[in-house]
């Protein structure tokens, strides 16, 4: 479908507004009206762009951010403001990459060891957020280069594995990493490619297989079960072949080459003895 500029849709309501002599809300809603008719896709478009005399708070709160210690007591209120507005939609989530937050989180990432876990998760999962729906924008050399801090942080959790599934702190972190790097996978065969190329795959296989999953025995059931889930769902999202501007994915090869190792086919068995609460997922 044919798509429009944030620009060309604003100046469109005000032609509505001066033409029919309507109001912003009346001629937001006409402008939406007449190019859906006419089979424009409006997905990448802020409708309520036009409300915001001195600028979208996206950006008032981005600016404020980079100016922020992580530290600061306004830091995580600041992050938790981005996440609202990321969650409306693809087209604001545009908008925040457009203003620089998803750099600005990549550069806040690689401080992780030197922040609180609290911190470092919620700069992940807001990473996670903002790449939901358009994970094309990794695809430049400066972002896959900052998408490597990522995995080589995980791989040096997942090093030490008896360490990680004791610690349920570091398996909230972990757990933000996992389900950040989906995002990335999916529709990207470019990051598959890049994330296969690691170790990191096989050293998640031998992390869960170390799990003790004695629903008597284990402290930490309930965390390593979430573990477990989000684990697993970055794995199948290396399966899969859903990026369309590839004529042909390795999503297959990526299962054959997961699936030839034995130790998976071994934690399978063992996942298949486990007897878990449904509360733990």
């Amino acid at each position: 479908m044919k798509q429009i500029s944030q620009d060309y849709f604003n100046e469109a309501v005000h032609t509505n507004m001066e033409l029919l002599d309507l109001s912003l809300d009346e001629a937001i809603e006409e402008t939406i009206t007449t190019f859906a008719i006419e089979g424009v896709d409006l997905s990448n478009i802020v409708k309520d762009m036009l409300k915001y005399e001195t600028g979208h708070p996206g950006e008032d709160l981005v600016k404020r951010l980079k100016e922020t210690e992580i530290n600061d007591a306004e830091f995580l209120p600041l992050l938790q403001s981005l996440r609202a507005i990321s969650a409306q939609s693809v087209a604001h989530r545009k908008l925040l990459v457009d203003y620089g937050l998803l750099d600005l989180l990549f550069s806040l990432v690689a401080k992780c060891a030197s922040i609180t876990t609290a911190s470092a998760v919620q700069v992940l999962d807001l990473l996670a957020d903002i790449i939901n729906g358009q994970s094309q924008v990794l695809n430049t050399d400066e972002r896959s280069r900052q998408l490597t801090i990522v995995l080589d942080l995980l791989a040096g959790y997942l090093k030490q594995p008896k360490n990680l599934l004791d610690t349920p702190d570091q398996m909230e972190l972990v757990r933000s990493m996992y389900i950040l790097l989906r995002q990335c996978c999916l529709e990207n065969e470019a990051k598959r490619r890049q994330i296969a190329d690691t170790g990191i795959i096989r050293d998640t296989t031998s992390m869960l297989f170390s799990m003790n999953l004695s629903t008597t025995m284990n402290l930490h059931l309930a965390s390593q079960c979430q573990l477990l889930h989000d684990a697993c769902a970055f794995i199948r999202s290396m399966t899969v072949d859903d990026d369309m501007s590839v004529e042909f994915g390795e999503g297959s090869a990526n299962a054959r080459n997961i699936a030839s190792d034995k130790m998976v086919l071994k934690l399978f068995v063992k996942l298949a003895k486990g007897k878990f609460s449904p509360n733990y997922f």
